[in-house]
């Protein structure tokens, strides 16, 4: 099976989506199917493509292909790809990444309705099928008015073949934040949810790339409610130096408004942390499998399970994040993303 990617770039400041892209993509080349991925924009090398062959700017032939699976929405570079797709008759499938949910769609609406005029829905009405890393995300292609297959296949983390050793501070506990810096993320929440709780012994870190300027916001409403010495903010990490954060961590908080999966959830769970995260993201299994809190969105909310994450014993804490682990291991390694995968690459294609 020959498959090409498209995805419009692939700077890792970008986020989890970036990582998933080249992620999926090394895990089928690595099961033996016959990989390409197109990067659209920019001049970031994708490092160890691991049998993945990777080209720049230029759309090949399509025909080449047995599928194309085309990562986005809202790019004209992308639909140039979908619509050389519908000229030759050759099936493609979309990984909207969370772009087609409700709140996504009321970010820059206007723009989002022009593109969806222009481009985008003759796109998405062609497509053979969609692909969604979890069941809410599905219900939003459907909600949007697309009625195709969707492919359901979590996304999954390319773990250190040994984990960082766990740091524990008796004097000083750590809750860490670890995406992009964005209104999205909920931040402020997580600010004023600071504010009402009042922990002791705690500081919170935010690791992230400031893309979107909110930093100052940020910034700004911590210094307004007294707790900006509470807080301590660094720019995206490496990987090793990634781990080495999440292990020398508590607790992960990830309020985030809108999220079609939320890697760093699997990242914080793999580094057995207890995880908070909003039901803005897809993560019941926080509370089913008994490794975090999944919360309605909003201050409240997340000063109650604050005050209950930081309340924990050191031993409770260690139990929640081993659940978190074996959840991991279970569920989201890149055997059974590919397996789910390969499955709904072959459906698209065997159908008529």
């Amino acid at each position: 099976m020959k498959i090409l990617h498209v995805t419009s770039g692939i700077n890792p400041k970008s986020g989890g989506p970036t990582r998933s892209v080249k992620g999926v993509c090394r895990a089928l080349a690595t099961a033996g199917l016959d990989v390409t991925l197109l990067v659209l924009r920019g001049t970031d090398v994708f490092e160890n493509p691991s049998g993945v062959k990777v080209l720049y700017g230029e759309v090949p032939d399509v025909r080449d292909f047995d599928i194309v699976h085309i990562h986005g929405l809202w790019n004209p570079h992308l639909h140039s790809v979908a619509r050389e797709c519908r000229k030759y008759g050759v099936k493609y499938l979309v990984s909207p990444r969370g772009m087609l949910d409700p709140w996504a769609l009321s970010v820059k609406k206007w723009k989002k309705r022009i593109a969806l005029f222009l481009y985008q829905r003759s796109d998405l009405n062609a497509a053979a099928a969609f692909h969604a890393t979890a069941e809410e995300e599905a219900s939003h292609i459907r909600a949007a008015g697309f009625g195709q297959p969707c492919i359901i296949a979590p996304n999954a983390v390319d773990l250190p073949d040994k984990m960082p050793p766990k740091i524990n501070s008796v004097k000083m506990k750590t809750a860490i934040f670890l995406s992009r810096l964005h209104p999205g993320k909920g931040l402020l929440s997580l600010a004023q949810a600071w504010a009402v709780v009042k922990p002791r012994d705690w500081r919170m870190r935010v690791v992230g790339p400031d893309n979107y300027g909110h930093k100052k916001e940020v910034v700004a409403k911590l210094d307004s409610l007294g707790i900006l010495n509470q807080w301590d903010f660094c720019d995206a990490l490496g990987d090793e130096e990634k781990w080495k954060a999440y292990r020398s961590a508590d607790l992960l908080i990830h309020p985030s408004v809108s999220e079609n999966f939320g890697i760093t959830v699997v990242e914080g769970l793999a580094s057995e942390l207890p995880v908070i995260a909003t039901k803005g993201t897809p993560w019941s299994e926080l509370e089913s499998r008994r490794c975090g809190w999944w919360i309605d969105i909003g201050v409240e909310p997340l000063s109650q399970a604050m005050r209950e994450a930081l309340a924990l014993s050191d031993e409770e804490r260690q139990q929640m994040g081993a659940h978190g682990r074996r959840l991991v291991e279970e569920k989201y390694t890149w055997n059974a993303v590919v397996k789910a995968m390969t499955k709904g690459y072959e459906s698209v294609i065997c159908k008529s």
